[in-house]
């Protein structure tokens, strides 16, 4: 294969690069909107305890039951917040009434027109500030909670109140732009960087801009793959990163590789076919090698649930791929157009390029073969050595805790933190399944009550039928609600009003409770109580 790649280039240089052109000028229409489709984050596996148990309440709910959105209400200037003012009390209630308006939101909880959905957590403990707390009613909160946190802070505003947001979607979304543009800006410097090392490498600018050129092909063929898979599955925005920062490294080891056999060849044969051909023969086995085996350490990442992961392996896999196949047609190719030109340009003649001397790495590759136990074993302490500081990292996943200064929902989140509950922003959430039995069986909540009622006759003599028994059979209601709890220790029956009968086993409220279960069961002593699904945050 090798040796036909090294024909075709040869004899047909030109046909080859306007092949690969016109692949990377479609590649170009196609999938330059390629951030567009791609979707943040993604660090979550849907199949975990924790992702299952959410998306249980929210599809009986409706919305995720944690909010995701937290708008911190407060006067202007930082004083006292007078929440009986109806002026406060209005302008709440249409701060309210807006975020119900924003997109993927599901629930909106006003504190002081709903202070009981709000637990009481609503209002700060000084009276300078109160929360509007926003519930998403969206699967992806990682990426549509960015799109509602937007949303919010374009539409949410108060001439009168100070109105700041803060909470897992607006963090989030600021923590995913601002790596986001980090990695733009490390890609802007590296280009400049990687310029000036290939200059002093090859000591020539045609042979410098070729590693630049198989870079740029490869970026856009991996924009091609992007695009196309966004359209089949949903794929993670950091592929576009990790394919950049890729595709420039292999571009430049297969580059000068390529270019460093054949100034030897060249030295060897002059040049001709006999050098193209070696070079091609020889030092492309090493790029296809090289290559594939990146893309099948990358593949690895294919496999795991986790958008992030399997999206950043899937851009691996296509960069190792496209680098090797692209340097393989294209240096072979230039490198037959040029011929004695390549050295054209050069910074220092007469002077050898860096990458034709090699005796100081020479002389290190045969010092590491003779002690090769002794060089891994210094090697090793030095990365151990450099590596100890990461003993200390505390990694934390996405929150609002990993907002850096200076963001806008910085100062909010550690306000809400120094004033609030930690439920108000990161409550956590238990989720809990019941089931309807067929049938009291041991360990249900009749059995339970029953054990206990045999147990109190046992040690008790037999109860006496007193008129406040009576009177307690006769108004007891149709329909009682049996406590949640499978064996409720102080559950009580209220009649008119007040406590009047406890499930306690003493000797009046055994047989009340006896009374009550014929009247109420009159049928059967099944037990009447039904699963529920019930929400609890702390």
């Amino acid at each position: 294969m090798l040796r036909k790649i090294a024909d075709i280039t040869w004899r047909r240089p030109r046909l080859v690069l306007a092949v690969v052109a016109l692949f990377a000028v479609g590649a170009g229409a196609f999938g330059y909107d390629v951030e567009h489709h791609l979707k943040a984050a993604g660090f979550t596996d849907s199949s975990s305890e924790s992702e299952r148990a959410t998306s249980t309440l929210r599809d009986a709910l409706g919305y995720d039951a944690t909010p995701g959105i937290v708008a911190l209400v407060r006067a202007p200037g930082g004083g006292a917040l007078d929440t009986t003012a109806p002026s406060v009390r209005a302008e709440v209630a249409r701060i309210a009434q807006r975020l119900r308006r924003v997109e993927h939101v599901g629930r909106v909880v006003n504190p002081l027109a709903e202070p009981r959905a709000a637990g009481g957590l609503g209002i700060a403990r000084d009276g300078r500030s109160l929360v509007v707390t926003a519930f998403l009613s969206t699967q992806d909160v990682e990426d549509v909670g960015g799109i509602a946190a937007t949303d919010a802070r374009r539409t949410v505003r108060s001439d009168t109140l100070d109105v700041s947001f803060a909470g897992f979607a607006p963090g989030f979304d600021e923590v995913n732009d601002q790596t986001r543009k980090d990695l733009t800006n490390a890609e802007l410097i590296a280009f400049p960087a990687l310029t000036v090392l290939l200059l002093l490498v090859f000591r020539g600018v045609v042979a410098a801009l070729i590693p630049l050129l198989i870079g740029v092909l490869s970026i856009v063929g991996t924009f091609l793959f992007l695009r196309i898979m966004s359209s089949l599955v949903d794929t993670s925005l950091f592929a576009l990163n990790i394919g950049t920062a890729l595709s420039l490294g292999l571009a430049v080891d297969y580059a000068l590789l390529l270019v460093s056999r054949y100034r030897e060849e060249v030295e060897r044969h002059g040049h001709g076919e006999v050098a193209h051909r070696a070079t091609v023969v020889h030092a492309g086995r090493g790029v296809i090698f090289s290559g594939f085996t990146v893309a099948a350490a990358m593949a690895a990442l294919l496999v795991m649930p986790q958008r992030f992961l399997y999206s950043v392996g899937a851009a691996g896999v296509a960069v190792g791929v496209l680098s090797a196949v692209i340097a393989i047609l294209v240096v072979p190719s230039l490198l037959a157009l040029l011929g004695a030109r390549l050295d054209a340009l050069t910074l220092r003649r007469g002077a050898p390029p860096v990458s034709a001397t090699s005796g100081g790495w020479y002389r290190l590759a045969r010092g590491v073969m003779r002690r090769p136990v002794l060089v891994a074993l210094v090697s090793g302490g030095l990365l151990l050595a450099a590596a100890a500081p990461m003993a200390g990292v505390d990694f934390t996943g996405p929150s609002a805790k990993a907002v850096p200064p200076g963001q806008p929902s910085y100062e909010p989140g550690e306000y809400l933190t120094a004033n609030y509950p930690r439920e108000v922003t990161e409550a956590i959430t238990v989720t809990v399944r019941g089931r309807r039995p067929t049938r009291t069986s041991p360990g249900s909540p009749g059995d339970c009550g029953r054990s206990r009622a045999s147990r109190a006759r046992r040690r008790s003599p037999a109860p006496r039928r007193t008129s406040h028994s009576r009177r307690c059979q006769r108004g007891m209601p149709r329909s009682m609600e049996v406590p949640r709890t499978p064996c409720a220790r102080s559950a009580t029956l209220r009649h008119r009003g007040r406590r009047t009968c406890s499930s306690r086993a003493t000797q009046r409220g055994s047989s009340t409770r006896r009374r009550a279960s014929s009247r109420t069961r009159p049928t059967s002593s099944r037990s009447s109580w039904s699963g529920r699904r019930c929400c609890c945050s702390s």
